[in-house]
């Protein structure tokens, strides 16, 4: 579901990781902004794609 943080946050992070392994740090960095547009007031959720974020290139 679409208001699930944790399984959001999940699939986010697995989609960034493709977009990375295929070479698209700007997909994998649209898709880390689009999970904290998604949950703005979620701290798990800013924490880990904050972490995610500073290991882009």
């Amino acid at each position: 579901p679409a208001d699930n943080a944790r399984m959001a946050l999940q699939v986010g992070m697995l989609r960034s990781d493709v977009y990375l392994a295929m070479g698209q740090p700007d997909s994998a960095r649209t898709v880390l902004q689009q999970l904290i547009a998604q949950f703005p007031d979620n701290s798990m959720v800013q924490r880990v794609v904050g972490e995610a974020g500073a290991k882009l290139p």
